[in-house]
């Protein structure tokens, strides 16, 4: 599985015959990949992925690794939603729940610049990671010692900061808004929130 979220919930919903759970530990695929490599000897591999295969990090990695024999199965298309119907600027503070989260961003916004005032959050090592190397400045995130959730690491922000009330948008999986519980969990007495979703799975 790509992250511990996802094991979990396999896990609890799906009944298993003398199988074992295998999960990234931070949710990268190149900790995945590593977790592979354990078992290539033994184990034949079928990856579930989009059509448009160039969004997938870890086949790109397990292309580079030719001990593990894998099948593709195209289940599904990414489509990036259209952003520019919000001003994106109008917002203090843009939440970011995926890697393609800013994929979608900057393909709304090819020529997108972090302005003074503007902030970022994310969840997850492997998001502040793709928003770091597209130029995005990362104030706060989750999960960090003593903070579980994107909600926690918000409140405590606000609370070193000072902040007065802002504007946020969420960029979440449209189909994983009801998953999303931590949307919900959104300190509203500090932010006015806008929820946006930024892609579709078709």
């Amino acid at each position: 599985c790509v992250n511990s979220a996802t094991a979990n919930y396999l896990q609890t919903y799906t009944v298993y015959r003398k199988r074992k759970i295998f999960f990234s530990e931070d949710g990268s695929p190149e900790k995945l990949v590593k977790e592979i490599e354990q078992h290539v000897e033994t184990d034949k591999f079928l990856v579930p992925c989009c059509s448009d295969t160039s969004l997938n990090q870890l086949l790109a990695l397990l292309d580079t690794k030719p001990a593990i024999k894998y099948d593709k199965a195209e289940l599904f298309k990414i489509h990036f939603n259209d952003l520019t119907q919000v001003d994106i600027y109008s917002y203090d503070m843009i939440v970011l729940f995926s890697r393609h989260g800013v994929q979608s961003l900057f393909n709304s916004y090819p020529d997108f610049q972090q302005k003074e005032g503007m902030h970022f959050a994310a969840l997850g090592e492997v998001v502040v990671s793709a928003a770091e190397e597209a130029g995005l400045t990362i104030e706060t995130y989750a999960p960090q010692p003593g903070i579980t959730s994107i909600f926690m690491a918000l409140e405590k922000y606000l609370k070193q900061e000072n902040r007065r009330r802002r504007r946020a948008i969420v960029l979440f999986h449209n189909h994983l808004k009801n998953q999303n519980a931590c949307v919900g969990e959104m300190p509203s007495e500090a932010f006015s929130i806008t929820e946006m979703p930024f892609l579709s799975i078709r």
